[in-house]
């Protein structure tokens, strides 16, 4: 039930309303009692995993594994001083690679400290961002292990061991990357009540 203190929310823009995409702003006195403000509160049902608890932590962790694997094979991969890196045909992918990893990181942190029960913002947004970042980040990478290919076929024969270890490496974090944005792609979420109830302060209704 709406509060007599209820406001609708005016449209302030694309941003704004999609941030604030199920609130109600509702009228409360300020607290040196000059005045009111609106506060926004959530009113919406939330959005949830379609998993047990238990389920959705492990969830959770499989994608925390994943991440730093593919964040850690990248790094050992780029910085291990192999000549492969030196060529440009792999360090220009290398580095547009680079570049959308650390997007599909912070994508990825945001989604895995949303908490259990998500608004619809919060939702939207990371589910959106994280699946978009890592198959984005997951191409890339994967053009530069196929360059990687390239240059061991060209260049080594694929007898430098080095050289093989940072392409299998460069390989194993595009899949990592891969495989997040399938799990994510694949996971089902459902809507959950909202038992919120808006705050009632006399003489704040208009």
């Amino acid at each position: 039930m709406l509060s007599p203190n209820a406001v609708p929310n005016k449209i302030k823009g694309n941003a704004y309303s999609r941030h604030f995409q199920g609130y109600i702003g509702v009228k409360v006195p300020k607290r040196n009692g000059n005045g009111f403000k609106i506060i926004q509160i959530y009113t919406a049902p939330y959005h949830v995993h379609d998993m047990s608890d238990d389920s959705w932590k492990n969830h959770k962790l499989k994608i925390s594994g994943l991440t730093l694997a593919a964040l850690g094979l990248y790094i050992f991969a780029a910085v291990c001083g192999a000549d492969i890196n030196k060529a440009l045909f792999v360090a220009i992918p290398g580095c547009l690679a680079a570049f959308t990893l650390v997007f599909a990181l912070t994508a990825i942190i945001f989604y895995l400290f949303c908490p259990r029960k998500m608004t619809i913002n919060d939702c939207t947004v990371s589910v959106r961002q994280v699946k978009r970042w890592t198959s984005i980040s997951s191409f890339c990478t994967g053009i530069v292990a196929i360059m990687s290919l390239v240059y061991l076929l060209l260049f080594t024969q694929g007898r430098n061991i080095r050289e093989c270890i940072v392409f299998f490496a460069y390989t194993a974090s595009a899949i990592s990357l891969f495989f997040i944005y399938k799990i994510e792609n694949n996971t089902e979420y459902c809507e959950v009540e909202n038992n919120t109830e808006l705050p009632f302060y006399p003489g704040c209704d208009f």
